[in-house]
């Protein structure tokens, strides 16, 4: 099923002014018990986002950032003088993250995923022609997946040397696949020889590539050398 990022995303968007004080930007994530919302300037246009990080180090509380020396950074950039805005700019345009990771509404949810792992990001603005549309977060790429429909019942019995087959096309191309002299079935079991010993991530995606494979009773772990000969 290809599913893309306006297929979970949620429509009613909580957003930001620009012109809203730092007060009243914390107020609502707090009522909508979120951790960040975009900055945005009707008719949808994506100025920037606030996150909980832009709001920690706040003069009111007394956390802001304290440097002792002026710490290294880019010629074109004074981080002290920029920590200096996040702690006590008054507006959310003062403080607001400007360069902002988003993604186009088509965008397919692997694609949505590698941008919350490479960024860190919790959330991020879904776009159609520049405008936001949405938000799109961890949390409903969970519920995606509570929602998936489950695979379809396995067949009573597969023959061997189809399920041979099948597994072998699954492992194809794998780093970590073992060698097709490592694995076979015999009435449904797929026997797998674990000879050298293997690390242990690469044997636990062996039984996983084996035991979802429609049709497999069971996997079971050698740790002696397949017997000859081969059931193939």
């Amino acid at each position: 099923m290809n599913m893309h990022a306006r297929d979970i995303m949620t429509s009613q968007v909580v957003w930001l002014r620009p012109d809203m004080t730092v007060q009243e930007a914390a107020a609502v994530l707090v009522e909508h018990r979120i951790s960040g919302a975009p900055v945005i300037e009707e008719p949808g246009i994506l100025l920037g986002m606030v996150s909980e990080s832009d709001l920690l180090h706040r003069v009111e509380l007394g956390t802001q950032q304290r440097h002792a020396a002026a710490a290294p950074c880019a010629p074109w950039q004074n981080r002290d003088a920029e920590d200096y805005v996040k702690s006590h700019g008054r507006l959310v345009m003062d403080v607001m993250t400007e360069e902002v990771v988003s993604v186009d509404e088509m965008a397919p949810l692997a694609e949505v995923a590698d941008l919350f792992d490479r960024h860190r990001l919790r959330r991020v603005p879904v776009l159609r022609a520049g405008r936001v549309v949405g938000i799109v977060s961890r949390a409903d790429l969970l519920q995606a997946l509570a929602n998936a429909p489950a695979p379809p019942p396995a067949p009573d019995t597969v023959a061997d040397g189809d399920l041979l087959a099948r597994l072998t096309a699954v492992l194809r191309g794998q780093q970590w696949a073992f060698s097709e002299h490592d694995f076979t079935v015999r009435d449904g079991i797929v026997h797998l020889w674990n000879r050298h010993p293997r690390p242990h991530s690469e044997l636990h995606a062996m039984i996983v590539a084996a035991e979802t494979l429609p049709g497999v009773k069971e996997v079971e772990v050698h740790d002696e050398t397949m017997p000859r000969p081969v059931w193939r």
